[in-house]
């Protein structure tokens, strides 16, 4: 608690000096700021990781599990692109999802190169605890918040993420050239 008091004792501009640098306060603001966030992403995924360990599917099949029950008609390619990872990595998790009797995979009948994807009662089931799972910690991250503390809390972080975007975009730009 003290430290947060400290950090929040710095001037609010991010005032550049005559060099054209940022003040220490800002510089140790900002590292505040980013050591917060980790410190919440660490903390958050280790509560959520004891929560959903209690339905009885591991991580990398827990969050392909989720995929496929938001987005149903999904190509294994498609789930791959949208959760960041190869499709072999996706074949390995839905097979050890498959055979926990999770999911079932069937021939496409219009395509026979093609899976069709299907969520067991038992994959179901494990979707639905988690769903409670999600909504209950939410509710606790969020206990104390207003509805515009939110509301602004999520327009930074996506201004954040937009700055990220951008140097992940810088980033690709830079391997392409190498």
């Amino acid at each position: 608690m003290d430290k947060l008091k400290y950090t929040c004792k710095f001037n609010a501009s991010n005032k550049l000096s005559d060099k054209g640098e940022l003040s220490d306060a800002t510089k140790i603001r900002d590292k505040e700021i980013i050591r917060q966030f980790i410190t919440f992403a660490m903390k958050h995924r280790k509560i959520m990781q004891f929560y959903l360990d209690e339905t009885g599917v591991y991580h990398a099949q827990h969050r392909l599990l989720m995929e496929i029950s938001r987005n149903p008609n999904a190509s294994q390619t498609d789930i791959a692109r949208s959760m960041d990872v190869s499709t072999a990595t996706i074949a390995v998790s839905l097979k050890k999802l498959e055979k926990g009797g999770y999911i079932k995979k069937e021939m496409d009948e219009g395509d026979n190169r093609l899976n069709q994807i299907t969520i067991t009662d038992k994959g179901n089931k494990v979707v639905e605890q988690s769903k409670q799972i999600f909504d209950s910690i939410d509710r606790k991250v969020f206990e104390g918040f207003t509805e515009a503390e939110k509301i602004s809390l999520l327009a930074l972080l996506q201004k954040l993420n937009s700055n990220l975007i951008k140097m992940e975009d810088e980033i690709k730009i830079k391997k392409e050239r190498t």
